[in-house]
């Protein structure tokens, strides 16, 4: 979480920030995981990687052994 500046406005030849907001992290909602939650979804996202590489093998063999 961080302050930005929303708005500036020149006041005595000086940019001067007249409204600042607070800028959350746009992954803040990853920070509610408890550990085994992100364990579980590290499987997850490895499965499907796992997944898409046999995928794009087995379509590799197939168009090499139907030639």
């Amino acid at each position: 979480m961080a302050y930005v500046c929303e708005s500036l406005e020149l006041i005595d030849g000086v940019q001067t920030c007249v409204m600042w907001v607070i800028q959350k992290d746009p992954l803040s909602f990853l920070s509610g995981l408890t550990a085994e939650q992100a364990q579980q979804l590290g499987i997850l996202i490895m499965y499907a990687c796992v997944t898409a590489f046999c995928y794009k093998l087995l379509g590799y063999f197939i168009k090499t052994f139907i030639k």
